[in-house]
């Protein structure tokens, strides 16, 4: 999954921006401090991306 989340941000260069301006919202230029709970939740778009692709490229057991 997380392949398909990178080719998927990769060749989507206004999904790559709209994630990096929330990225550098969200964190504010300290890039190095851990993730909080409150960052992961804040994280929305990054967490739309991730549904997205999943919506697109459903992962099967087998």
């Amino acid at each position: 999954m997380f392949s398909l989340i990178v080719y998927y941000i990769a060749h989507n260069p206004d999904v790559k921006r709209k994630m990096l301006n929330e990225i550098e919202n969200i964190f504010q230029g300290d890039k190095m401090r851990p993730i909080t709970k409150d960052d992961f939740y804040n994280l929305r778009y990054c967490e739309a991306i991730v549904k997205e692709v999943a919506r697109i490229h459903p992962v099967m057991d087998g």
